[in-house]
């Protein structure tokens, strides 16, 4: 690694590690290590939901799909800006207000207390399908981490994913919810103005939108979001489109964002910033991916998934580039330092307070909360260091997983009138089972489409069996 840009890394990770050292100050009871005390602002809540949202795939996986596949890949971030909109809007302010009219400081003690379920099976269940799906989106992430630090940098991979997950454990581990907060805060503003800066001085280097199109029509990348209209191609839209959105009802580490604002009336102040954020970040990734045709039709392009960083690389001086490209790992530790809250969050709320424990102080639940942000990381960390060769398709498994089972579920708790602890648990059964087995059929529908509206529809009957 070029010393300017072992320098700027150090740099950037000591904001990360100050920023978590300030917010530690305010850390007295469990209720502000997992929600901050519900003290957070709009604009705060907004820029972090979204930073959590976005990993790595932002700077990577978006740009090298329309580099390769061409335009029609946008489909994806028109689906995400969709449901995110429609989140933000539909479940933002009835959770933030129910959660706190049943005290819960997580989505599954939330699901307990809604349904009135004695037996503890609902809240076991829940904590079942979050620790199985999300501690391997954490260790998805580590591992793309440490492939980043690999591939750029010629750091060990073993070495990246241990720095990666030490500073994020650390802060998080001060710092608790209001660490993580304020620095996905700090890292959705700098990877923002990151990723609309690089392409747009690509584009100035490659000589403008003609040169674009000019290579994409040599190369035979199409520039429509309707290549054709077959069936496959009808098909592949559709699942980009229902595969992601969907999900963004039952992602734990976004919801979580939403039930630490102050007040639920400033919700939509930062549904719209959200939004605006969310178009702007998608946009220019996918506007890298098309100035990339061009830019490497001359120079070689090492991998596509590197399309991004090596655009910083030959745009810009070492230290300036290497601040850049903390964008990069900017957007990989913003969604893995919220996943890894919430799995503290249920190891500490859901399992050692209401299963294993008799009646602990605030302190006690406070610092099983910290413990088991040290057992999460290390798990990951154990995962990570067998060196998946899938990234992406762990993450599209897990993020699938967490939509089918708890998606259905949050909805109908939110507006449903009469569900019952049987109708959520089956529910979650069999979306967690179709999210997680569903692969193996090998077909191009995306497991969203049965899991989703199939749990809807267990919850609703099994309900109305058991009134």
């Amino acid at each position: 690694m070029h010393h300017y840009t072992l320098l700027a890394f150090a740099i950037y990770f000591c904001i990360l590690i100050t920023i978590g050292l300030l917010a530690s100050r305010k850390q007295k009871n469990d209720t502000d290590f997992m929600l901050g005390g519900r003290r957070l602002n709009y604009w705060v809540t907004a820029i972090s939901a979204n930073a959590a949202d976005m990993s790595a795939w932002l700077f990577l996986g978006m740009p090298m799909a329309i580099y390769a596949e061409g335009f029609m890949q946008f489909w994806t971030a028109i689906s995400l800006v969709i449901f995110m909109f429609l989140n933000w809007h539909i479940v933002a302010p009835r959770l933030r207000v129910a959660t706190e009219k049943y005290g819960s400081l997580t989505l599954f003690s939330f699901f307990e207390a809604r349904t009135d379920d004695k037996s503890g099976m609902l809240r076991i269940t829940s904590a079942f399908w979050c620790l199985l799906f999300l501690t391997t989106y954490v260790a998805a992430n580590l591992s793309a981490l440490g492939n980043m630090f690999e591939l750029l940098f010629g750091v060990n991979y073993y070495y990246g994913c241990f720095i990666g997950i030490a500073a994020i454990a650390f802060y998080t581990y001060i710092g608790g919810f209001s660490a993580i907060a304020w620095t996905d805060f700090f890292q959705g503003i700098f990877l923002l103005v990151a990723i609309i800066i690089v392409p747009l001085l690509a584009m100035e280097h490659v000589g403008g939108m003609s040169a674009v199109v000019s290579a994409a029509e040599h190369k035979g990348v199409p520039l429509t979001l309707f290549p054709d209209f077959s069936q496959a191609t009808l098909l592949s839209i559709l699942s980009m489109t229902v595969g992601w959105g969907f999900g963004y009802f039952g992602q734990p580490h976004i919801l979580n964002k939403f039930m630490g604002i102050d007040k639920a009336s400033e919700l939509h102040k930062s549904k719209y910033v959200s939004t605006a954020w969310q178009i702007l970040a998608l946009s220019a990734s996918a506007f890298a991916g098309l100035v990339a045709i061009a830019y490497f039709h001359t120079v070689p392009l090492h991998s596509k998934e590197l399309i991004f960083p090596q655009m910083v690389n030959g745009l810009f001086h070492p230290f300036l580039g290497g601040f850049i490209l903390c964008a990069v790992f900017a957007a990989t530790l913003s969604t893995m330092d919220s996943m890894l809250l919430v799995l503290a969050s249920v190891l500490a709320e859901d399992i050692y307070k209401k299963t294993l424990a008799k009646n602990p102080s605030e302190k006690q639940v406070l610092w099983a909360s910290r413990i088991s942000v040290v057992i999460v990381a290390c798990v990951a960390l154990v995962i990570a260091f067998n060196k998946s060769k899938t990234i992406f398709d762990l993450v599209n498994f897990c993020w699938v997983g967490l939509g089918c089972a708890f998606g259905p579920l949050v909805l109908m708790s939110l507006y449903a009138k009469n569900i019952t602890r049987q109708g959520a648990l089956v529910g979650m059964l069999f979306g967690g089972i179709v999210g997680a087995l569903w692969g193996v059929f090998n077909t191009q529908i995306s497991a969203m489409l049965p899991g989703f509206f199939g749990g809807l529809l267990v919850i609703y009957l099994v309900s109305k069996l058991t009134k």
